[in-house]
């Protein structure tokens, strides 16, 4: 599966009340952009230490990791 912030199915996972969790190398991922599980990528904001987003010239930073990517969507009351 692959997904972007910018898909339509954000949305309608929303109006479902659902959500999705991205999973890389087993560890749950903030501030995701895309995720590919076939290419075991993804895109997400560059954070510090103390989880904020770092900017340069006022854009925000983007990491590109790879490994094992897991796409779950979940209910947000905690269901799969």
């Amino acid at each position: 599966m692959r997904i972007s912030h910018d898909d339509q199915l954000f949305a309608l996972l929303r109006e479902q009340g659902r959500s999705v969790e991205i999973w890389l190398d087993g560890i749950k991922q903030s501030n995701v952009i895309r995720a590919d599980e076939a290419t075991g990528e993804l895109v997400r904001y560059r954070t510090d230490a103390s989880g904020k987003l770092v900017t340069l010239y006022s854009e925000v930073l983007r990491d590109t990791l790879k490994g094992k990517v897991r796409i779950d969507i979940v209910r947000t009351d905690g269901g799969r």
